[in-house]
């Protein structure tokens, strides 16, 4: 028996037929973990307002993002690396000086309408994978001619 992912795998079988399962759970353990260990480096920084945002942008959103264009997680799982579970978001907002339950229409939004315009990962995770997309198209290769006959 092998837990993985809050779900039990009785058959070890099935991780033979489905080998990109494996795959799948050892990278949303990967990002897990990279969520929670930066959550707890920001909780006990000095930083500054200015820095913990900055770290956040610079430091945690790419560090997460960079694997997601070739995975196929759900929205969410990405909501759950960025939710106060995990604290990646909880750990910044308070150095931000803002309360850590406000609103995430207010943390995610625009800044046109007063929001923080932190970036979500679930919509990287898309913008990521399109531009895998358009940029297999315009190559002209092996692989462009396999999308466009699929």
């Amino acid at each position: 028996m092998y837990l993985f992912n809050c779900f039990i795998v009785n058959d070890k079988h099935l991780l033979k037929w489905y080998p990109n399962l494996m795959h799948h759970i050892f990278c949303e353990a990967i990002l897990l973990t990279k969520a929670l260990d930066y959550s707890v480096k920001l909780a006990h920084s000095p930083l500054s307002r200015e820095g913990a945002l900055l770290s956040y942008k610079l430091y945690l959103i790419p560090r997460l993002s960079y694997p997601l264009p070739a995975l196929t997680l759900s929205e969410d799982f990405c909501a759950t690396l960025q939710s106060p579970t995990l604290m990646a978001v909880v750990a910044v907002l308070p150095k931000l000086h803002l309360n850590r339950h406000i609103a995430r229409a207010i943390v995610f939004g625009p800044i046109q309408y007063g929001g923080l315009f932190l970036p979500h990962l679930y919509s990287l995770r898309g913008i990521g994978q399109l531009s895998l997309l358009v940029g297999h198209l315009r190559s002209h290769d092996k692989t462009s001619r396999l999308i466009i006959y699929i």
